[in-house]
């Protein structure tokens, strides 16, 4: 049981526990009384009472790593909240299964812990047949700045695909069919391990790896070649491009199948950590699951055009993925103009498509702009306020009318005063639309100095005081 960008992550635990012969169901909202429950950790205040309640036998899987007074070094958006979440859930927790080996004594604190891998399962291993893998290099996942540097320079020389979307395993296997090398980013700076899952995926597809440095190597990331120390990440993954990487990736596959299968390591994980005990404690009187009445919370469905796609309390939201973390539930979001809201997801799609081809018509707009204004004469596009907007050898020039005619080819236009320069018509427009705000501004000041001046003079003058003594006279009067 879990949120839905983990479903990924749970197909390895199904796997090794069906290969152990282990009965396995999943379900979003409902536990099994008569089962061992496996919850993954996105716990909100609340949710440990209410799991407790229930009285059933429960593990959990923590993703995260602690750092004394929250995880990942995160105090934005809902990180405080899952930080006092997962406390309340790990008061009754029968065992834990973290995904980070150097936070097992933490979590040993709450119940019997356990690292877990991700193994090899030959049920992983893509059915379809390797396609021509037409893409140099291919990344899916959530969209950070520094991805987005990264891929931005590496498209520069080579092609590059990144599924601006959630990928079901069917999608996500044929996407690492079409690939050459598949990228493995960090979660953060901090981030001490590499993405077990992605590399897991990678490595089952045969698919070269380029992957970044962290401070711990597992046994998983010790199968792929990672930047070296000092080096530049975009230099170390096209290199890997030119060499050798359809044998490395053969070799790897090769290397986990023999060194990390899942069988042995789920049945390793089971006999630390689930006892006979708690199989015992199974309420097999049950019969039934049993639904949770969890508080809402907010599940993100699906990535878009780099907008994270979110329902919550039956409401669909589309989050800019450059706002980062931002918790939905603890403000109006109608207030702020980035964040698309509907009823339905097909809507909303709609609306992020439809900001998408604003987006392109634009930069085709701007093209033909250049395109048209590429001529060794200036050309008069046209006039706005008091600017003549002129195009000339692929820039677009803001002058001001007050400059009268001006030869281009016998005057450094840019020196003059007032000008204003773009690559865009729009560009240009935005500037002067700016700089008459500022004039108006400028114009609204001096009127206000100049009535706050005439109203001291009027204040000062023998009228206004005989004005003010007659009206307190009058009202002590009444």
């Amino acid at each position: 049981m879990g949120r839905q960008t983990l479903l990924d992550m749970a197909d390895w635990f199904e796997c090794g526990l069906l290969e152990l012969g282990h009965q396995v169901s999943r379900s979003d909202s409902q536990l099994d009384p008569n089962a061992v429950n496996i919850l993954w950790e996105y716990f909100l205040p609340g949710f440990g009472k209410a799991i407790r309640d229930t009285g059933v036998v429960y593990g959990i899987v923590a993703t995260e790593i602690p750092d004394g007074d929250g995880f990942n070094w995160r105090r934005d958006g809902e990180w405080c909240q899952r930080w006092q979440g997962f406390s309340e859930a790990a008061e009754g927790a029968d065992f834990i299964w973290t995904m980070v080996e150097e936070t097992v004594p933490f979590y040993s604190q709450f119940a019997p812990t356990a690292y877990m891998e991700l193994g090899f399962s030959q049920a992983l291993v893509p059915l379809l047949k390797p396609s021509q893998r037409e893409i140099d290099f291919g990344f899916w996942g959530l969209a950070t700045p520094y991805r987005l540097s990264v891929i931005e320079r590496l498209q520069k020389y080579v092609r590059v695909e990144w599924p601006q979307k959630l990928l079901s395993t069917s999608q996500l296997q044929d996407f690492m069919s079409h690939i050459k090398i598949g990228l493995s980013f960090k979660q953060s700076d901090q981030w001490p391990v590499p993405s077990p899952t992605r590399l897991g995926r990678l490595l089952h597809a045969r698919v070269g790896i380029a992957a970044e440095r962290t401070r711990v190597t597992t046994r998983q990331s010790a199968l792929v070649k990672t930047v070296p120390d000092g080096s530049d990440f975009v230099d170390f993954a096209l290199e890997l491009l030119h060499g050798t990487w359809k044998e490395e990736a053969e070799n790897a596959f090769e290397q986990y199948r023999q060194k990390l299968p899942m069988r042995l390591i789920m049945e390793e994980i089971l006999d630390k950590t689930v006892s006979d005990d708690i199989i015992a404690g199974r309420s097999n009187n049950i019969s039934g699951r049993i639904k949770l009445n969890l508080p809402w919370q907010p599940l993100l469905i699906e990535m878009l055009n780099n907008y994270n796609i979110l329902e919550w309390k039956d409401i669909y939201y589309g989050i800019p993925q450059s706002l980062g973390s931002l918790d939905i539930t603890s403000q109006d979001c109608s207030q702020l103009p980035e964040i698309l809201i509907a009823e339905s997801p097909e809507l909303l799609k709609i609306q992020i498509l439809q900001k998408r081809l604003q987006k392109l018509e634009a930069h085709l707009a701007d093209s033909k702009e250049l395109e048209l204004f590429d001529s060794e004469s200036p050309q008069l596009v046209k006039s706005l306020q008091d600017y003549n907007i002129v195009a000339y050898k692929n820039m677009v020039f803001g002058i001001p009318q007050s400059l009268g005619a001006i030869d281009f080819s016998q005057v450094d236009v840019l020196s003059l005063e007032g000008v204003v320069t773009g690559l865009s018509v729009r560009e240009v427009q935005k500037e002067i639309e700016i700089l008459d705000l500022v004039s108006k501004n400028s114009q609204l000041q001096l009127e206000m100095e100049q009535l706050q001046s005439q109203i001291q003079i009027i204040e000062s003058s023998k009228f206004w005081k005989l004005r003010s003594l007659w009206l307190r006279l009058k009202n002590t009067t009444k």
